[in-house]
């Protein structure tokens, strides 16, 4: 990932500037406790429930079921009903949550501390009294019936002696009369008491059991209304563990719940506006302004996808959590409303997400050839990925699902029809859509991989050329090119709006600054090419002119060459700027006394589009001190007459090539020389790479010479080795030797000078 700035802090500075740093905050997903901050109308029902309890009449107690799913609200109606009630002053609430205590002796102490404490004082120490003899009560009963539970370091007690215990206090005041004396302090204060139960479904399943137990044995004392509020379908299934038959805890439930409320359906309509107006405002506090054209499009969206799924108030917190998680995160760096979608998906369809998430190479890599058995392939590969999981969720859910998934990746549109998916990168790589890479991993993974780079740093980037910000454009160009590369960087800046003004500067940064990172990236000839094509057409050649005369390193110059010869065949727009850069070689390598390391480079243009005479004589004087340079330059030959990517072994026409811009036997004895070193040994000890294109040039070299001496005819070449006595044929060396047996036998020359030309040549170069 290539990071110029802090990315992804300045929506949250932002929103803290703002003075509401608690937006960009994950929604809790707390209960409501106030009517005030009701969306879904729960207050309407809770209000009716406290009529319900307020209009009873009886003396007696009676137990109310809240019933509901998780996420459905029951706590927070819960909460509605416990404001309403303390606004009555004939009413005493309780609430009470079994989930804080372990242990049924626990249970049994807390509850009735929780109820004592509710009431006045003198109530409050009378009712005391009398529920410790009936905890006493209920303790020995439960652990004799059902066995000890203390657990939690409490004094464990054996089921017989617990009976005992239990004859010895039916000896004493009987039970009846302490549920007389708390019936009457009830009576006498003149007020009801309503329990509140929360969180039963939570329970394990023991406690679960404790609990009802608890209410079973509890819940007939005068004036009292237990509210319990829980999802009747685990409730059930746990209680009836204890009968080993699910219906007979269901018929358990019958027994103790006398009046069975279960909660009003949620209006999801009324839930997905809430929903996407929360997610509008979470956007806008993360620095993301939607146009009107895109909300509309994500509310339609989310209204098709997301329309069953979306079912109750917690899968919409949990929603917005997310969204407010990823969006600050990759601000700017994905499609908004894709990534929210995506989300949604998340949330509503899980096994549909993590299928997806698992599927990146058949959702964003397209097969390159069609045909009956690749669709098939395809379609198989959709099945068993996707297809399965689709066929699991209910049918209303199936159906939005499905057209969630042709909405994010419009290829599979294509493959229900039976046709092999067509492609629209271009669009949808514009569009940032998850559909396409880099941006299904940014989605799935929340942040930037190695290797990618990020859109807001091209944006950057692209508005410090307009500003003309060349001290800043240069090293931020050279830290995205030595992470990403030419070719990837190319990719994503021609992406973006790019005049030529901008273009030229970015075009000048790299050529000046970034030599370095993509000097030898093969990829930066095209990236050039593009800048360059952005100029007008006027004055294309003087700006590439001027580009390669300041390019540094040297290798830089050379790709602006190379640029334009991408960009364009004439040959004079080339040699003007072969001119610049042999002109700059000339100067650099003559009186040097230790050449560079490009100087097969630099001496190959020098030779082609300078003083070529001198150019042979400065390598004469030099090549047999520094064999580096032979040795390099039928590979910079291949490499610079082939097309970029392209280059092939060292042939006839290369061989022409060489035999124009230098002396072929001076660069065979130098050659020859290196063979003999251990480093050349290593080399043409080894089939491939260098050591096939020397052995060929040799080869081609030796093939030359001998019709030449055939003919009769005098060298045209003096080299210093010959006038030495030495013979330039090949000879009875290591690397002769080599050339000997690894190379095919060459076609035979026709008449004249040099190699044969390839057919179809009018025996020009293509070096220019």
């Amino acid at each position: 990932m290539v990071q110029l700035h802090e990315t992804g802090t300045e929506p949250w500075k932002s929103a803290i500037s703002r003075g509401r740093p608690e937006d960009l905050l994950l929604s809790h997903d707390d209960p409501i406790t106030h009517p005030r901050a009701d969306h879904y109308q729960r207050d309407e029902f809770a209000g009716r429930v406290v009529e319900r309890i307020r209009g009873r009449t009886g003396k007696g107690s009676v137990v109310l079921g809240l019933y509901g799913a998780w996420g459905d609200g029951k706590t927070t109606v819960l909460n509605f009903i416990e404001h309403r009630l303390r606004q009555r002053p004939e009413m005493v609430v309780v609430r009470f949550n079994p989930w804080r205590f372990n242990g049924e002796e626990a249970l049994l102490r807390s509850f009735f501390e929780h109820f004592a404490q509710q009431l006045d004082p003198p109530y409050r120490s009378r009712l005391r009294r009398s529920f410790a003899r009936v905890l006493e009560f209920l303790s020995l009963l439960v652990t004799a019936v059902f066995g000890s539970a203390a657990g939690g370091g409490g004094l464990e007690i054996s089921p017989g002696h617990a009976l005992r215990r239990f004859s010895r206090r039916l000896s004493a005041p009987d039970l009846d009369r302490e549920k007389r004396r708390i019936d009457a302090a009830l009576e006498s204060r003149g007020q009801h008491v309503v329990v509140l139960m929360d969180d039963l479904d939570r329970l394990e399943k023991a406690e679960i059991r404790a609990v009802f137990r608890l209410v079973k044995l509890t819940a007939d004392f005068h004036h009292t209304t237990f509210v319990l509020a829980f999802d009747p379908r685990l409730v059930s299934r746990a209680l009836g563990k204890a009968y080993d038959s699910r219906h007979a805890g269901t018929r358990f439930l019958e027994k103790i719940v006398q009046v069975p409320l279960h909660l009003p359906a949620m209006n999801r309509k009324r839930l997905q506006k809430h929903c996407l107006a929360a997610i509008h405002r979470a956007l806008g506090d993360a620095g993301t302004q939607l146009s009107p054209a895109e909300a509309a499009e994500l509310e339609e969206k989310a209204r098709q996808g997301f329309g069953s799924a979306l079912s109750n108030p917690r899968i919409a917190h949990r929603f917005l959590n997310l969204v407010k998680f990823s969006v600050p995160a990759l601000h700017g760096e994905v499609n908004t409303v894709d990534q929210v979608l995506v989300e949604g998906m998340r949330i509503c369809y899980p096994s549909i997400y993590d299928a997806v998430r698992t599927s990146r190479e058949f959702l964003i890599e397209l097969p390159d050839v069609a045909g009956v058995s690749e669709i098939d392939r395809q379609s198989r590969r959709f099945e068993a990925g996707i297809g399965i999981r689709l066929r699991a969720l209910a049918p209303a859910e199936r159906e939005e699902a499905e057209w969630l998934l042709r909405t994010l990746f419009p290829q599979l549109s294509a493959l229900a029809r039976g046709e092999l998916p067509a492609s629209d990168q271009p669009r949808w790589i514009r569009e940032q859509r998850v559909c396409c890479e880099p941006y299904f991993d940014r989605c799935f993974t929340y942040t930037l991989l190695p290797g990618d780079i990020s859109d807001q740093d091209i944006k950057e980037l692209v508005g410090l050329a307009y500003e003309h910000a060349a001290e800043a454009l240069g090293p931020r160009l050279t830290t995205v090119l030595a992470s990403v590369g030419s070719r990837e960087f190319h990719a994503r800046l021609m992406r973006h709006h790019l005049p030529g003004q901008a273009a030229s500067q970015i075009a000048r940064a790299i050529a000046t600054h970034a030599g370095a990172a993509c000097g030898a990236d093969p990829g930066t000839p095209a990236l050039f090419s593009a800048l360059i094509a952005r100029v007008h057409q006027t004055g294309r050649t003087n700006f590439a002119a001027d580009l390669a005369r300041f390019a540094e390193p040297f290798s830089m110059g050379a790709a602006v060459f190379r640029a334009m010869r991408l960009l364009s065949d004439d040959s004079g727009h080339h040699d003007a700027i072969g001119r610049v850069l042999a002109q700059r070689a000339q100067d650099r390598l003559e009186g040097t006394l230790h050449p560079p390391a490009d100087a097969p480079l630099q001496y190959l243009l020098w030779a082609r589009y300078g003083d070529r005479e001198r150019a042979k004589s400065w390598l004469s004087e030099v090549v047999l001190s520094h064999p580096h340079i032979a040795v390099a330059l039928p590979a910079q030959v291949v490499e610079w007459t082939a097309e970029p990517g392209q280059a092939n072994g060292f042939g006839a026409e290369d061989y022409q090539h060489l035999h124009e811009i230098s002396e072929p036997g001076v660069v065979h004895q130098a050659i020859s020389m290196w063979a003999q070193t251990e480093d050349g040994r290593m080399v043409l000890g080894f089939p491939g790479g260098k050591g096939d294109l020397l052995r060929a040039f040799a080869q081609l070299h030796g093939q030359w010479m001998t019709a030449r001496d055939a003919r009769g005819e005098a060298s045209r070449e003096q080299p210093s080795a010959r006038e030495e006595g030495s013979d330039t044929r090949p000879q009875e060396d290591a690397y002769a030797r080599e050339v000997a047996g690894a190379v095919p036998a060459p076609p035979r020359y026709a008449e004249g000078e040099g190699p044969p030309v390839e057919p179809g040549s009018d025996g020009g170069s293509k070096m220019g």
